[in-house]
Formats: structure tokens, sequence, C-alpha cells
């Protein structure tokens, strides 16, 4: 399933963002923005209020 804005995904693994940022896996999310040439990179909304870029294949989509 290809990944877009407004989708909403749970990592699949724990993720860190710079020095003090986390997101535990399990954890679900919006996609903001998707980007990148050679791999997907989504701009992720997190729903604890973090945010920041993942490599696609790290994310899963939430099926409704």
């Amino acid at each position: 399933m290809k990944l877009g804005p407004g989708q909403r995904v749970i990592a699949t693994a724990n993720l860190r963002f710079g020095l003090f940022t986390s997101v535990p896996q399990g954890m679900t999310g919006t996609i903001v923005e998707v980007g990148g040439f050679f791999t997907t990179r989504c701009y992720v909304q997190w729903d604890n209020g973090e945010q920041g870029e993942v490599a696609g294949n790290l994310l899963a989509p939430i099926r409704r």
C-alpha cells in the first residue's frame, strides 16, 4: 500500500529524531508530507505531539 499525506500510520520500530525526541514502537500518527528520490521519506505528526522525518519502511498503514 502506497503511503500518502493524511494517512494514519503506526511505527514498526522505536524511532529517534535528534537528541531528545523519540517515538516508541506502536505509536500512531498522521503523515503530513511524503518525499524522497530513491527511498520514501515521510514527515509524520505523531499522536504524542512529536514530529519528524521517517523512512517509509519503518511505518505501517492503519486500515480503517
